[in-house]
């Protein structure tokens, strides 16, 4: 029987980003995020990235796969 792990792996390496933690240790302080305004930033970036990804694959698109 032929194994189904034979396909090479996805590299997303290049696409990591980092930054610092900033967190807080006060709830309910005035660092204590907006959860509208959270939400939304949260939904504006995954759909940047969804888009961005949409791209990269467009343009490096291997003529082997359908």
């Amino acid at each position: 029987m032929a194994s189904r792990f034979n396909l090479p792996h996805l590299d997303i390496s290049a696409l990591i980003s980092s930054q610092p933690y900033s967190g807080s240790s006060n709830f309910g302080g005035p660092a204590a995020r907006i959860r509208e305004e959270h939400g939304r930033r949260l939904q504006n970036e995954l759909t940047a990235a969804l888009t961005a990804s949409d791209t990269l694959r467009l343009e490096k698109a291997d003529e082997r796969l359908e």
